[in-house]
């Protein structure tokens, strides 16, 4: 987490009960490594450290907690849903780098805008192709699944002009997009830097739907909707 009070909080929490051996960190996650300590040679850094199990809790628009903070309604943006994007594929990719072979990643957000959830899930899975979803049936209990209401992951989506409030305009795919809403060519991966201001709202190519999405089964996904419990909230896992 980038917060270290969170994770303060994330230690004090950890004392309440039995727990394995825990080691928090806070930094940046789009950079996140651990290594072992150095072997043979002075100034040797270690191997990097492989993880079995990753999860992306990823920063995001938050649209899906509005029955629990309705103020956040006031402050909504298509812009900053925008803005997250590439931050949010760059914590993934970063997390699949870090995972071993056979070992698995959650990515999950408390948005249910797409461009936050499937649209970087099956970026992802397009730049790192020994990533596969895995259906809820495989990834959950018998008995979670059971007592889960849920709908699957969305395969099509439309994304927003930057200023859609006074524009109303919304494209299909990138060859739609006006030059003047594209983002600058860069790595797909990279996030933009927390001082780049309005290019964090552009357009980028991965906010699109692949044309192979049916091959990438995006309906492994999972959507929990407000609706599918009285005081549930909006939440995306993959």
């Amino acid at each position: 987490d980038l917060e270290r009070v969170r994770q303060e909080r994330t230690l004090r929490r950890a004392q309440c009960g039995p727990c394995v051996p825990l080691l928090a960190t806070y930094g940046d996650a789009t950079a996140f490594e651990m290594r072992t300590l150095g072997e043979g040679a002075a100034g040797d850094g270690g191997r990097p450290l492989l993880f079995d199990r990753v999860l992306c809790d990823v920063p995001c628009g938050g649209d899906g907690t509005l029955r629990k903070s309705p103020l956040k309604l006031s402050r909504w943006s298509v812009a900053a849903g925008l803005g997250a994007h590439a931050l949010q594929l760059a914590i993934l990719l970063r997390g699949a780098a870090l995972l071993r072979p056979g070992g698995r990643l959650v990515y999950s957000t408390c948005a249910l805008d797409p461009l936050q959830d499937e649209a970087v899930v099956s970026a992802a899975l397009q730049q790192e192709p020994a990533l596969a979803l895995l259906d809820p049936a495989e990834a959950l209990p018998p008995e979670t699944l059971a007592s889960l209401r849920y709908s699957r992951g969305l395969s099509s989506w439309a994304v927003p002009h930057p200023d859609f409030e006074t524009e109303r305009a919304m494209y299909r795919s990138w060859e739609e997009v006006p030059p003047a809403v594209r983002a600058p060519s860069t790595a797909p991966s990279a996030a933009p830097a927390a001082s780049s201001g309005p290019p964090r709202s552009l357009l980028r190519p991965t906010m699109f739907p692949p044309d192979e999405a049916g091959s990438l089964a995006l309906g492994r996904c999972i959507r929990l909707l407000p609706t599918h419990a009285a005081e549930c909230g909006g939440f995306f896992v993959a």
